[in-house]
């Protein structure tokens, strides 16, 4: 899947809808400065084992993935969390490669439109 078939434009209306261009926004930019820390989370915290961590850091990222439809990066979060919840620390690395490539398409389309929203 791409990263513009991954994204439901819809929410930027629906955003704007509840709580104006400024609530779109600013969860658009909370998102792409938060992300890149929590996946870093996830990174030290699986490299010190500790999987209450990945646990914690993966299931902020599949609840931030889900609130801006990012259905890819919601599911390999959630894959993620569950992983580290089944104590399977050797499966956690492919999903979060997957899910910081997730993040690397997305992020410029993000930005587009936090960049289009300021117009």
């Amino acid at each position: 899947m791409t990263a513009v078939q991954d994204f439901d434009e819809t929410i930027l209306a629906s955003l704007q809808r509840l709580g104006g261009v400024q609530l779109a926004q600013r969860l658009l930019a909370l998102f792409l400065e938060y992300t890149p820390k929590r996946l870093e989370a996830v990174r030290v915290a699986l490299q010190e084992g500790d999987l209450e961590s990945v646990e914690r850091a993966a299931h902020s990222l599949k609840s931030t993935s889900g609130h801006l439809r990012i259905m890819t990066m919601q599911e390999l979060a959630g894959h993620i969390e569950r992983l580290a919840m089944a104590e399977q620390r050797e499966a956690i690395p492919g999903p979060l490669h997957d899910l910081e490539a997730a993040f690397a398409r997305i992020a410029p389309i993000l930005e587009k439109h936090r960049r289009e929203l300021d117009t």
